[in-house]
């Protein structure tokens, strides 16, 4: 982990341009070793919802989005153009119960939901 660190700080330390093709080269990397860890899950299920019909996947996919790949956009806009990652950090710690509580309920409604009670 401190290789990791060591390495994005060294190659994202340059001028404006360089960091953002660095930073997005790292991401890229490090998202394909992810790959192999968050991979086992998200593919079975792709495919499991993919066998449905194209109107139901495509809200599916949707929904996806919104809950995971739109929240990290807002993070990463937020902690690059108002605050600094330190601030964001510190704001969610402070209010780590109550997204915990929203997230529960999220998760819960949706799993309610998926079994087909509601």
């Amino acid at each position: 982990m401190k290789k990791i660190a060591y390495i994005i700080r060294f190659y994202t330390g340059h001028t404006e341009n360089l960091k953002f093709i660095t930073g997005g080269i790292i991401g890229a990397l490090t998202s394909l070793v992810e790959f192999a860890c968050t991979g086992q899950l998200y593919l079975p299920v792709i495919s499991l919802i993919g066998g449905q019909v194209k109107g139901q996947f495509l809200l599916y996919l949707l929904s996806y989005n919104i809950m995971f790949i739109v929240p990290i956009l807002v993070i990463v806009l937020v902690s690059s153009f108002w605050v600094s990652s330190k601030e964001l950090s510190n704001i969610i710690s402070r209010n780590l119960i109550p997204i915990k509580l929203l997230d529960a309920v999220l998760f819960f409604t949706l799993g309610v939901y998926m079994l087909g009670i509601l």
